[in-house]
């Protein structure tokens, strides 16, 4: 299907991902991926006579949402995840020049698979292309990225953000965060050892947010802490953690063993 318009020059590319890879070779996406954009390069700037970049720019959509309840896990997150090169964000050092637009707040309907709201995903995308693919530094591009995630008590957890453009981060309520405590194996495997941390503002610092560790936790190790890790997270553009220099842009949802 592409092969044909590979003796093309172009600019770069932008790929809407669909839902079919939540169920045919999930874990294998990171490394598919990454090889696809890979290829994608190489074999376009062979055909194109070496006129295309060899490291042509790459914008994606992150995988949305599908169903409405709010409370099923399945599969989306982890293409989620996959589709950063298992990192949580881009650009990043998997591969240069790869962007995203992150959606999965963008659910507003009872039905639909993708987001009906088409202008929140172009404004994003082209935020980050602008950015990414034209070099445009000026240019806010995405929402807060974890720096770092501690304990400082046996009841609480502090994460600690990145914000482009801004010293601090939008705490639009308190959802979304899980923590495990058992044994890593068993957070990657059973669902049900995740247990919801609440999330507030840390009194000293205005890019981190602070988790409460549920009682059953405390007193045992944290051995994972993951956001928004469900097929449908949240209701519209309400997502836990947002950019204050821009409200439109969400922090991507993230995954973190210890």
């Amino acid at each position: 299907m592409i092969y044909p318009f590979t003796r093309m020059v172009i600019k770069g590319v932008i790929w809407y991902q669909g839902e079919a890879n939540v169920n045919h070779n999930r874990d294998k996406y990171q490394c598919t991926f990454l090889k696809m954009i890979q290829y994608w390069r190489h074999i376009w700037q062979n055909r194109t006579y070496f006129i295309t970049d060899p490291i042509f720019p790459f914008g994606f959509v992150q995988l949305s949402t599908r169903e409405k309840t709010g409370k099923i896990i399945g599969g989306f997150p982890w293409i989620r995840w996959h589709q950063t090169f298992d990192i949580g964000y881009t650009p990043n050092n998997a591969t240069p020049n790869v962007f995203m637009a992150t959606t999965m707040d963008l659910r507003d309907d009872g039905g639909g698979i993708h987001p009906r709201t088409k202008l929140d995903v172009g404004y994003r995308l082209s935020r980050s292309g602008l950015a990414i693919a034209y070099d445009q530094k000026d240019v806010n591009y995405q929402g807060p990225i974890v720096n770092e995630i501690a304990r400082d008590s046996d009841a609480r957890i502090n994460v600690t953000y990145l914000s482009t453009f801004s010293s601090s981060i939008e705490l639009r309520n308190s959802k979304g965060f899980e923590i495990c405590c058992q044994e890593k194996q068993i957070c990657m495997s059973n669902e049900t050892a995740w247990i919801a941390a609440p999330a507030n503002y840390a009194v000293k610092s205005p890019i981190t947010v602070k988790l409460t560790v549920p009682i059953i936790c405390r007193s045992k190790s944290v051995h994972g802490v993951r956001y928004l890790w469900k097929e449908t997270p949240c209701p519209f553009k309400q997502a836990a953690v947002y950019s204050t220099a821009d409200s439109n842009l969400p922090a991507p949802p993230f995954i973190q063993f210890f």
